[in-house]
């Protein structure tokens, strides 16, 4: 399933066997390794969930990891914002430093609430981590002598 299924909710039609079909819930916050469980026919019948990889995002539970692209002129000109997409489409801003500082690469930013919806936690939301990598693309803590802090940071 997609991770923009995992986060909205939704009902999949699926195929089994003998041309026989099952309607499948998705609740929001679902995810890899999840089982859901449908009716098809007089049986029930159980499905363990495989989330695809998305082009954005990664996820660990209800937390979501985003790279940010920041152009040199606002990392340099202080108090950049982004406009940052949800899954579901809709989009919000978040200033990834106080007005006159400079944005340094490798710079994260945590949005608490803006993550995927926590499945039987009706309204709550895990978080959003914003991460500035350098030109390249790159973290830069891969080049420096401390190497692996964002995974620390995030628990990813």
């Amino acid at each position: 399933v997609s991770l923009d299924d995992c986060f909205t909710g939704r009902t999949l039609s699926v195929a089994l066997e003998n041309n026989v079909r099952c309607r499948v819930k998705l609740a929001p916050g679902v995810g890899e390794g999840d089982v859901v469980k449908a009716r098809a026919g007089d049986a029930v019948v159980q499905f363990e969930l495989r989330e695809a990889p998305h082009a954005l995002y990664k996820r660990r539970g209800a937390d979501l990891l985003l790279d940010a692209r920041i152009s040199l002129g606002d990392a340099l000109g202080g108090g950049p914002s982004v406009e940052v997409a949800r899954p579901d489409g809709s989009t919000f801003r978040v200033k990834l430093a106080r007005e006159g500082d400079v944005l340094k690469h490798g710079a994260l930013r945590c949005v608490e609430g803006e993550g995927m919806p926590v499945r039987g936690a009706p309204g709550k939301r895990g978080r959003r981590f914003l991460h500035a990598p350098d030109r390249n693309g790159r973290a830069c803590a891969s080049a420096s002598p401390r190497r692996g802090w964002l995974p620390q940071v995030c628990r990813w």
